[in-house]
């Protein structure tokens, strides 16, 4: 399983130059706007490497020398989840290093709001995560990349027409924002789970 993950950590290493690229960007942008955004923005950006991942393998038919090698399918899908967990976590982190080195040089003090705002992220990474898999075991990468474009759209535009609505919305008590945040770890958390089984039984069917 190390030798899965090292595998793609080692892949990755290869676009290190492309991921400090646009983090200096990002920094450039997070004067520019709230520090917050920052935090989903890197985030989101360290979880859509995973696909970089899916590429080099499609490209270097990993999958079918891994088929011939002593390890078992499901320790390469399960190898795919952990790391974009992983991705996710360490997004997440370096965002809220860049909020609070942008909050520090423009002299504004911490807020608390940023930590919701990374867990909120963060359980939305996974929540993608837990969607795209399965497509990409399905439908390959590049298809999966347009379909998650889609998928990225229906919320956008969901709030959008929402906001364009002329009736007040009913408010949001502070309670349930609270449950919220408490259920919603366990719901992702099997959601998670179950898109790895879906990804397990389509990558078992796959003829390599």
């Amino acid at each position: 399983m190390a030798g899965l993950l090292l595998k793609d950590i080692y892949n990755l290493r290869k676009y290190g130059k492309s991921i400090i690229f646009v983090l200096f960007c990002y920094s450039f942008l997070g004067f520019t706007m709230d520090s917050t955004f920052i935090v989903g923005l890197i985030g989101f950006f360290f979880a859509i490497l995973i696909l970089s991942t899916f590429s080099y393998d499609d490209t270097s038919k990993w999958d079918r020398y891994a088929a011939a090698m002593p390890v078992y399918r499901k320790q390469i899908v399960l190898a795919k989840y952990l790391l974009a967990f992983l991705l996710a976590v360490i997004g997440i982190g370096v965002g809220f290093v860049f909020s609070y080195v942008i909050n520090f040089i423009q002299h504004v003090p911490f807020d608390s709001t940023i930590l919701v705002v990374g867990y909120t992220v963060f359980l939305v990474i996974l929540f993608y995560m837990s969607i795209l898999f399965p497509l990409v075991y399905r439908f390959g990468v590049e298809k999966s990349r347009m379909l998650l474009m889609v998928i990225f759209l229906i919320p956008f535009l969901a709030i959008m027409g929402l906001s364009s609505m002329s009736t007040d919305l009913p408010a949001v008590s502070e309670v349930a924002i609270k449950t919220a945040l408490y259920v919603a770890p366990l719901l992702i958390f099997v959601l998670y789970v179950i898109s790895y089984f879906i990804s397990c039984r389509i990558f078992q069917k796959k003829d390599l």
